[in-house]
């Protein structure tokens, strides 16, 4: 066997190639404790069987969830388990599940039949299945045992294939079935048990099998990755962690349970916690599942979390977004998404960050418009109103250059090709010519000043709708001065159509105008 480590970058320049997950933020987490019908907190394993039920394996029985509540099985004479502490969970082909577990109970359960099975030696820490129907058992403090498939139920003699040492997982690929115990890691044959040759780790307590065929390794000082000729590490940030589960999700994506520290996840390059704080109900995880419709569930000892993806997802500063406080969004008309945020414009294209988002650290971004001919208008906080297009931001007026002032919150380009700018100070009418209009309610009577909102009924020519920081005025004609009050303190403007308009004011109701 070859003892080598190959460097990090190696492995992270393949994980590169991984598909962009969501931000772990982006998740609905659905949390089940004994207070929700649980026997036991201490969820030691998870299983689905092929007919949708999830097991829960804990120290007082096997818990099954239909989807809305738990169904217990413990010790007793259906069940042929012959202690109700569970250890590991087993869904095999045919609707089989296999529940081992405390005194070396070890049974199955086909449809509604349990079926008992020559018990072991010790606590079994897992079971495994393998290509030829052979069964393999990792023992607590004593090691693994290998039980030659005979027929449906009934396997040949015990064999030993390790001895006292405690072997915590067991896993397969194409090459063969593998062995985590207290010793390391072993590569099995019904024959024989090989030792990986490796000073990384001592203690190797969790394995699985990633979706590749490599064996994936948790242990006291980090994760591993044994593609069958070289151990690789995983991020350095782990590699000072207690890993209790390691395991590789369908999306390429390596998840990591600790003794302390809760969860985290590998995507790409970027490894993200969760723990308490962000509603595990316990840092010590002791399992982990994905299953069939993606969503992740995670054994503590404090109970079971759900990790499903939501109708809703969250994209922040962690995911790209140049600042939390989202203020505007536009959808531009080659489907870019742009978000006006307190600390600067983003472009997003698919749900992700474009790479035209222009630098606007710090511009606080109040108003968008779509701009005819491509692009969009930008509305500032201090900079006045500029132009995007093609990720390249351009001044266009500020109060140098005819603005009142430079906060602008509303923009509209009617029909006409009159621009209109809605400031704190009144609204700036700009011509096709260049000419520009200062509208206030000195000069023309506008309600008040504070435009926050413009727009254009289109089932009616020349007819504007203005929203102000006290009410919404109707302007009768883009040539006329004359406003109408329709309402007072509106939050949201619907226009109807057949020039009918729908509001919703601070108070309770909504009103048609």
């Amino acid at each position: 066997m070859f003892q080598r480590l190959l460097f990090s970058l190696l492995f992270f320049c393949a994980s590169l190639s991984h598909a962009h997950e969501d931000p772990l933020s982006a998740y609905f987490v659905d949390l089940w404790t004994s207070h929700d019908g649980l026997p036991h907190n201490s969820i030691s394993a998870i299983a689905q069987t092929e007919d949708g039920y999830l097991w829960f394996a804990t120290w007082e029985g096997v818990a099954r969830y239909n989807g809305r509540s738990f169904t217990l099985f413990d010790r007793n004479e259906q069940t042929h388990m012959q202690d109700s502490g569970s250890k590991t969970l087993v869904a095999d082909a045919n609707n089989q599940l296999w529940v081992g577990g405390a005194r070396g109970s070890l049974a199955t359960r086909q449809g509604k039949v349990w079926r008992p099975n020559a018990s072991a030696p010790g606590l079994i820490n897992h079971v495994l299945i393998d290509h030829n129907k052979n069964l393999w058992i990792a023992i607590e403090s004593l090691g693994v045992i290998f039980r030659p498939f005979i027929q449906e139920g009934q396997y040949g003699e015990d064999k030993w294939l390790i001895k006292d040492t405690s072997a915590y997982r067991l896993a397969k690929n194409s090459n063969g079935v593998y062995a985590g115990t207290a010793n390391g890691l072993y590569q099995l044959t019904p024959t024989s048990a090989d030792k990986i040759d490796t000073d990384l780790f001592n203690r190797a307590t969790y394995i699985s099998t990633g979706i590749n065929g490599d064996i994936l390794i948790g242990a006291e000082n980090g994760a591993w990755r044994w593609d069958g000729e070289f151990v690789h590490s995983f991020p350095s940030e782990l590699s000072n962690q207690k890993i209790t589960v390691v395991e590789q999700d369908h999306n390429g994506s390596y998840w990591f349970g600790t003794i302390n520290k809760g969860v985290a996840r590998l995507s790409g390059d970027e490894l993200e916690f969760i723990s308490v704080e962000d509603g595990l109900p316990h840092n010590r995880i002791l399992s982990w599942f994905e299953d069939i419709e993606h969503s992740i569930w995670i054994g503590t000892n404090g109970g079971v979390i759900r990790l499903r993806k939501s109708l809703f997802n969250t994209t922040s500063r962690v995911s790209g977004l140049i600042g939390n406080y989202a203020r505007t969004l536009l959808e531009t008309s080659d489907n870019r998404l742009l978000v006006g945020t307190n600390s600067g414009l983003t472009v997003m294209k698919g749900g992700h960050v474009d790479p035209t988002t222009p630098p606007s650290e710090g511009l606080s971004t109040l108003s968008l418009a779509n701009k005819k001919g491509g692009g969009a208008w930008v509305g500032t906080y201090q900079k006045g109103l500029l132009s995007w297009q093609n990720g390249v931001l351009q001044k266009e007026l500020d109060d140098k250059s005819g603005l009142p002032t430079n906060q602008v919150r509303a923009i509209l380009e009617d029909s006409n090709d009159n621009l209109w700018v809605g400031t704190t100070l009144g609204i700036v009418k700009k011509s096709p010519d260049g000419q520009l209009e200062h509208i206030t309610k000195l000069t023309h009577g506008l309600y008040d000043d504070y435009v926050m909102a413009l727009a254009e009924d289109e089932t009616r020519p020349n007819m504007g709708w203005y929203r102000f920081g006290s009410g919404l005025l109707e302007r009768q004609s883009v040539s006329s001065s004359e406003f109408k009050l329709t309402g007072r303190r509106p939050v949201c403007v619907w226009l109807l159509p057949r020039a009918r308009l729908r509001l919703a004011s601070h108070r309770p109701r909504h009103r048609s105008i």
